[in-house]
């Protein structure tokens, strides 16, 4: 599959989410799916349920590895802080979304954080990649 097939699945993860806005991820490695999730944090009542954590947790249980080298984070839209943050711990090669955070949240003051010089302050700096499919 291609990143835009792969985007396209990832988004339309998103609507299953139950939030009042929707986020969908997939973790690919080697052309395979190795994990996907929706965000939920407000349903769930935990803080950090965002669709890249809970992504990454998955990767890692089905990978049974604490990093997912060579793996590639299809996100329906770009990462928060923490989730950039996490998914260079997890040493995910690519990040690729598809809506950013001003497009998600205009008012937010995340809306303003710069993903490709945020991750270049992080220990494993991952490649960032927006692919507009819309």
């Amino acid at each position: 599959m291609t990143d835009r097939e792969f985007l396209t699945r990832a988004i339309d993860l998103a609507k299953k989410s139950p939030e009042p806005i929707g986020c969908g991820v997939l973790i690919v490695k080697d052309g395979n799916i190795v994990a996907k999730a929706f965000n939920s944090q407000r349903t769930d009542q935990i803080a950090v349920n965002h669709a890249e954590i809970k992504a990454i947790v998955a990767a890692n249980m089905n990978l049974q590895s604490r990093v997912l080298e060579g793996a590639t984070a299809y996100c329906s839209c770009e990462p928060c802080a923490m989730c950039l943050a996490a998914l260079s711990y997890a040493k995910v090669k690519r990040i690729v979304f598809d809506k950013s955070m001003k497009d998600v949240f205009p008012n937010d003051p995340q809306s303003k954080l710069d993903p490709y010089k945020f991750v270049a302050g992080l220990n494993f700096v991952p490649n960032v990649e927006q692919i507009r499919l819309n």
